[in-house]
């Protein structure tokens, strides 16, 4: 049977070796949380980087819109001025007729 100074001695052995042991858990720890920042900010700047990009694409989408917009103006003008265009050549052949006729 063990006596006081057997199991102190072993306990003094466990705490030698445990205290290595809490260090190490202490220092982990530490990294954890260290690490847990770092996410939590990693998370933050991807958050802000996505609200950004959403900004970008919401601006490219009203510029396509507006070009489009644009186009389909210019392209009725066309179309308007074309039309005019065809009144005016008949207005000129009823203007020629009526000139040889007198």
């Amino acid at each position: 049977m063990l006596d006081q100074q057997d199991l102190k001695f072993i306990k003094d052995i466990v705490d030698g070796s445990i205290a290595p042991l809490k260090d190490d858990m202490a220092f982990l720890k530490h990294d954890i949380i260290l690490m847990k920042q770092e996410i939590t900010s990693i998370k933050t700047e991807m958050g802000n980087f996505h609200n950004d990009l959403m900004r970008i694409e919401a601006k490219i989408d009203r510029m396509m819109k507006m070009e489009t917009e644009d186009v389909t103006a210019v392209s009725a003008e066309v179309q308007t001025l074309k039309q005019k265009y065809v009144e005016l050549e008949q207005q000129v052949k009823i203007l020629q007729q009526q000139h040889v006729a007198n």
